[in-house]
């Protein structure tokens, strides 16, 4: 946030406060500007994170098999969502086969069957590359 304090804002009690994320300006009274900023500050917070969780979820590709996630990750690129039978040697196999790395296990309900081996699965995984 941006904080303009000009001659004719002095005079009329006013400070011009601007968001850097939007540009959106405000004239606030100079008696609530510590409440207003904590406010718009917290404001940015938030749609900083709603934009970042969107980009993150836009870039989360789903698929079905071994050699799907990698013809997904290989053409889009970002993260693979996939299911899982949660065999330590299954993936392992799947992370060979696709060329990328298990990142994490979703706290979501796993229904179909595991990408890897077929079997029913457990787990929902996401897979990338890792540096």
């Amino acid at each position: 946030m941006r904080i303009e304090l000009g001659p004719r804002d002095i005079e009329n009690g006013k400070v011009v406060l601007v968001r850097r994320d939007t540009g959106e300006k405000m004239a606030v009274a100079r008696e609530g500007i510590k409440e207003t900023v904590a406010r718009t500050l917290e404001e940015i917070t938030e749609d900083m994170a709603k934009r970042a969780r969107e980009r993150f979820e836009a870039r989360i590709h789903s698929a079905s098999t071994a050699d799907e996630v990698h013809q997904v990750y290989r053409e889009k690129g970002g993260v693979i969502k996939t299911l899982w039978c949660g065999e330590e040697s299954c993936g392992k196999e799947m992370e060979e086969i696709a060329g990328i790395d298990i990142l994490g296990i979703l706290d979501e309900e796993a229904e179909g069957a595991c990408a890897g081996c077929g079997r029913e699965a457990r787990e929902v995984i996401l897979l990338s590359r890792t540096y």
